[in-house]
């Protein structure tokens, strides 16, 4: 499902104005232990109020790192005329060899430095980073992050101190029970309630048209129906009925 970045990845804050579209001011920053395949963030968005905060002044993001075993050959030969490589490929290579660990990061938006880190052990792999925040602070570092990490068989949710990821969780859950896939993104709630809005698209009137007219070769198209047919319209047909 996953496979390696064949370049750093690079973190960058523009300003433009909103009434030309010029571009007034960029900066752009990469790091070599911990930029390697960021992808999730998370941030303060809202404060006690309920109100989103008037900007963004850290952000924490989760870089994937390079693996030894995800670096394949159909994917470094997409990318052999790709024209905005930084690092060498031949150095990307060498470093996939050995490996480098994900990474949890927090960026200082207006100074465009990176605040904060944890490394993860090698073979780790660290999924949908969530912000929670401390009691009624509105502080965009006064809270927690919440993480899905992934090792050997095991499945963990792994809790930091969003003011000081260095030094390591505060705490690791685990279960024998627990066993989740990969994950991506998450949303944090200050109150979990049942459901109340009953607006609701039919599962078959959604998707019906699609598998008609996708261009399938017609063995595979009679699978995909066949699927459809008796596996997920029925389930979600039921669940209807019963709201």
């Amino acid at each position: 499902m996953e496979h390696d970045e064949m370049d750093i990845s690079r973190m960058g804050r523009y300003a433009i104005d909103g009434e030309t579209g010029k571009l007034i001011e960029s900066k752009v920053i990469w790091d070599f232990r911990c930029t390697w395949g960021v992808d999730l963030y998370s941030y303060l968005d809202r404060l006690p109020t309920s109100l989103p905060p008037g900007q963004m002044e850290n952000i924490y993001w989760s870089s994937f790192g390079l693996w030894p075993q995800l670096m394949t050959k159909f994917i470094f030969d997409l990318h052999k005329d790709y024209k905005y490589q930084l690092i060498p490929k031949s150095t990307v290579l060498s470093l996939a060899k050995n490996g480098i660990p994900p990474c949890l990061f927090r960026l200082h938006t207006k100074s465009m430095v990176i605040a904060d880190r944890y490394e993860f052990p090698c073979g780790y792999m660290m999924l949908s980073p969530q912000f929670v925040p401390r009691g009624n602070g509105d502080s965009s570092t006064n809270g927690y992050i919440v993480c899905a990490v992934c090792f050997e068989d095991k499945n963990e949710i792994w809790i930091f101190d969003a003011n000081d990821l260095a030094k390591g969780p505060l705490c690791r859950l685990h279960h024998p029970d627990l066993k989740f896939g990969f994950t991506l993104h998450t949303t944090w709630l200050r109150q979990i309630g049942s459901r109340q809005a009953r607006y609701n698209v039919p599962v078959r009137q959604d998707y019906q048209d699609l598998i008609e007219q996708f261009p399938y070769p017609p063995e595979i198209k009679k699978e995909i129906q066949e699927l459809f047919d008796n596996q997920v319209y029925p389930h979600f047909e039921k669940e209807l009925k019963s709201i």
